[in-house]
This record gives C-alpha cells, sequence and structure tokens, in this order.
C-alpha cells in the first residue's frame, strides 16, 4: 500500500510504504521518503497556427509558450485562386531550410477534392501538417525559425515565423 506524502506540481508525487511510517521511527521513515527524486511530466499541448494570404496567424510564437514534446498544427485556410503553402523548419540553424537535416511539410492547399465516399481523390493532398518539436526530429530547445514557402500561381514567396526559446522540459 503506498500513501501519497505530497503533491507538489502536477504529475509530481512522493509515496513511501505504510508499513514503514508505522513503524517506532516513522521521523526517519518520512525524512527519507521526501528525498526520493521527483518526477515531473508535461502533456504534450498543440499550438495552431494558420496559413493564411498575409502569411501566418499568429506572426510570431512568443517567448516561453513552446516546450519540447509540444505539437505545432498548420492549418492551410489561404483560400486564393491556385495557392499552396509548404512549411520549412531550419533544424541545425544554418541559415539553410533545404539542407539534409531540416525539415518540410508537403504542400498544403486549403481543400482537397472528395469522393463520394468522403476519401481524399488524391492521396498527396494535404491540408494541415503537425510539426513535433523535440529531439526525435532534431529539434533541440532553444530559438527554432520557420520559413513558409508561398506559391500562387507559379510565384514563389517567403515568410518566416520565428518561435522563440523552445524550452526543455
Amino acid at each position: 500500500m503506498s500513501i501519497p506524502i505530497s503533491r507538489t506540481a502536477p504529475f509530481t508525487s512522493h509515496t513511501t510504504d505504510a508499513s514503514c511510517c508505522m513503524a517506532p521511527m516513522a521521523r526517519e521513515c518520512l525524512a527519507t521518503s521526501r528525498l526520493l527524486p521527483s518526477v515531473t511530466a508535461h502533456e504534450a499541448k498543440d499550438y495552431t497556427i494558420l496559413l493564411t494570404s498575409e502569411g501566418t496567424s499568429p506572426d510570431t510564437v512568443p517567448e516561453g509558450v513552446l516546450v519540447t514534446t509540444d505539437r505545432l498544427f498548420f492549418m492551410m485556410v489561404d483560400n486564393r485562386n491556385d495557392t499552396r503553402h509548404m512549411v520549412t523548419l531550419d533544424v541545425d540553424r544554418d541559415g539553410s531550410y533545404d539542407g539534409p537535416d531540416d525539415l518540410s511539410s508537403p504542400w498544403l492547399t486549403s481543400s482537397c477534392e472528395l469522393d463520394e465516399e468522403g476519401n481524399r481523390t488524391d492521396t498527396e493532398c494535404k491540408v494541415t501538417y503537425t510539426l513535433i518539436l523535440g529531439p526525435e526530429n532534431g529539434i533541440m530547445p532553444g530559438n527554432i525559425s520557420l520559413l513558409i514557402k508561398i506559391n500562387q500561381n507559379d510565384n514563389t514567396t517567403n515568410h518566416t515565423l520565428n518561435a522563440l526559446s523552445l524550452i526543455h522540459i
């Protein structure tokens, strides 16, 4: 049987064996249980970014909002004719967004054609893209910079989105 000793933060708890604390040296047992390392967890959260005709909304991610394991969820809402957006991340922070370690989404469109059963007729057509922030994608804590490529009528322009201070939890 375990008895919770304290809850100091979400997902943090210390437990000890009840028989230990019922012993004559209960104070020593309680002191020992306080020395156990605490474990904290962060539940991954989605941060939604809309891809619009003016760039992104929001146009920046404030400092201290994102932590490793969070996800950036991009949704294409720019419904101008013949317009696509691509999200690229300079993972190695070398100023180039097309290196072997960098990440990019497929070209995103505002809608995909569906058949009578509601399935996409073009399996490569995408409206959304999710980017997991964390070491599994080579993304380490610090400032991250995203380049949004906007292709309209075969003319490509770039929009920068800065996410300040990705924090490690």
